[in-house]
């Protein structure tokens, strides 16, 4: 009889729950191993379960949801066209040995600003973010500044960037809910391209001074 008067009390329970007149309480955030982390309405911006939120990190390749943020941005204003070739510097350039991610443009050859977006999203390439942060404003550097203004509009306080990467530098950071407002500016403002954002692979033409070289995953 226990059981079964568990059963009933779990069936009743259950029916509160579901029952759109009854009152529910809301469910206890979960536990998670991550140190911090935001889960936020879409809609409203309401955070509704978090745990260190504000907390300032390393935000590592997260770093890229602004700088393709910026790209989509200008995208959609008309400053870039998709068609707009951008081109490798050695000071972008990865070599075939390094271990960062890449996009692997050849050295002095080109792709288009619609295939580097692809390769920053789809491929965490940290070429394709340094090459059009050079393109964009000149130097990483300045790109980074351009960064720190788009945060600072969206009212990302726990933010600050020094790269286009994420590669670590002291004074580069984020937190939780500043990533999370990012991704709602990104799904909200550049809805044409948050689609590649689903996308696991993509072929991409790269174009050298010698040939043309078809990367298909």
């Amino acid at each position: 009889m226990s059981s079964l008067r568990s059963l009933a009390v779990t069936a009743f329970l259950t029916t509160l729950t579901f029952n759109a007149h009854a009152v529910t309480a809301m469910p206890l955030p979960p536990t998670l191993d991550n140190k911090a982390y935001a889960l936020v309405d879409y809609d409203t911006g309401q955070v509704l379960a978090s745990s260190n939120e504000n907390e300032r990190f390393p935000p590592a390749s997260l770093t890229k949801m602004m700088t393709s943020f910026i790209i989509e941005q200008r995208l959609m204003s008309g400053q870039l066209k998709e068609t707009d070739m951008v081109r490798m510097n050695e000071s972008a350039w990865c070599r075939g040995s390094s271990t960062e991610s890449c996009m692997y443009v050849p050295l002095n050859g080109s792709a288009s600003v619609l295939d580097m977006l692809r390769g920053i999203i789809i491929q965490s390439g940290n070429d394709a973010s340094k090459a059009i942060a050079e393109h964009i404003s000149g130097n990483e550097g300045a790109f980074a500044e351009v960064m720190n203004q788009e945060a600072k509009r969206m009212g990302m306080t726990n933010t600050h960037f020094l790269n286009a990467t994420g590669m670590p530098m002291d004074g580069h950071y984020s937190s939780a809910l500043d990533m999370a407002i990012l991704a709602q500016h990104i799904i909200k403002d550049s809805s044409k391209y948050y689609p590649i954002y689903s996308e696991k692979n993509q072929p991409i033409q790269l174009f050298s001074k010698v040939e043309m070289v078809n990367i298909q995953d």
